[in-house]
Parts: structure tokens; sequence; C-alpha cells
């Protein structure tokens, strides 16, 4: 039905959102940005032995072993240089997004990239969940303690962890999670407060 295809599609927009932010590209490819689309990164060369000062009677070095001590040198730094370079440009392999392609093939490249499926994520979505309903030390880690409960729980439900397709158990949960700190308020919170209609 349209409804439940309104609303599948608003999980995957959120999943494709939380993707792309971790892969630090949301800014770039969000409605109505105004940043330029990432450039595809250049691969970098592989410095050559020939451009290297050679013993005498080499003409055109193939090998380091025709290399004198000071080619040699030379040619380990640009070696040196060019693994920093390549490793910069497999990690911009992994956050760019060819402009040519559809924004279907985008989120394709996006999970390939990221080797996950929906499944997987939605592992991994849920464990971060868990993580976050172990209780907090004392109530100066609130703040810190419920963001990251609401970032992991609101992802969890962006991706349909089961766990949190029932408001009373997530109820249960977040109560049993706060209970040490917050023990004058739970009992009016699970008693009262999570019936409110605008709670769920």
């Amino acid at each position: 039905t349209n409804g439940q295809l309104g609303s599948s599609l608003s999980r995957r927009l959120k999943s494709i959102k939380a993707r792309a932010k971790t892969l630090k590209i949301w800014e770039k490819i969000e409605p109505g940005s105004q940043l330029p689309l990432l450039q595809e990164p250049t691969e970098p060369e592989v410095p050559s032995v020939s451009g290297h000062e050679a013993f005498a009677g080499v003409d055109k070095p193939t090998d380091t072993l025709q290399l004198t001590a000071n080619g040699l040198k030379t040619y380990d730094r640009e070696m040196v240089r060019y693994k920093s370079l390549l490793d910069a440009y497999k990690l911009k392999q992994h956050n760019c997004c060819n402009p040519d392609d559809t924004l279907q093939q985008w989120i394709t490249n996006l999970k390939r990239r990221a080797g996950i499926d929906d499944r997987v994520e939605q592992e991994h979505a849920r464990r971060r969940y868990k993580a976050a309903l172990v209780p907090m030390r004392g109530p100066n880690q609130w703040n810190t303690w419920l963001t990251e409960y609401d970032q992991a729980s609101g992802h969890a439900e962006a991706v349909g962890v089961p766990d949190l397709l029932s408001f009373d158990m997530v109820s249960l949960d977040f109560g049993d999670a706060v209970a040490r700190v917050a023990q004058n308020w739970v009992p009016g919170f699970m008693d009262n407060g999570r019936f409110e209609p605008n709670m769920d």
C-alpha cells in the first residue's frame, strides 16, 4: 500500500542519511546542498626506477639494484610518498559518488563500499542500541548517555530493528537503563507518562 511504501521509503532515506554521514559525504549530497560534489580521485603513478641515478654504464636502470646509494635513497623517498598518496586515494575511493550515476546506484555503491546489506546493518544497529542501554555510572553522564541512546535508538528504528517496533518494549528498556540515576522519575514515567498520547 502507499502507506507502507511511504514508511519503507522514509526508513530507507534515514538509513541513507546515516550511512552518508558516516562516510562524511552527506553535506555534499543532501537535497538543496550548494556544495560541489566530490571529484573522482586520481590514482597516483608508481615511481619509475629509470629516472634515478644509476651506476656507470647503466643508461636506464630497470631494477633498484642498478641504482647508486643516492639514487636508491631518492627512489625510496618517492616510494614512501607514493604509498601515502595511494592510501589517500583508496580512502577517497570509498567516499566518492559518481555524479553521473542515479541515486539508486549511489545507494548501491554506498552499501557495497561499506560492505553491508540490510540484515548486517540491522545487526550493527541492534548491537549499538543494546550497548546504548548500558546504564550510566552517574547523573553527570546524563547528556552524553542520552545523546548516544537517542542516536542509537533512532538509527535502529530507521533500519527496522525489531526491538524498536514496540513503544512499550522501548519504554521498558529505557526505564531499566535510567533507573539507577532517575529513581524518582522512572516509576511515574512507567506508570503514567509512557501512556500519554504523544509519547509514541
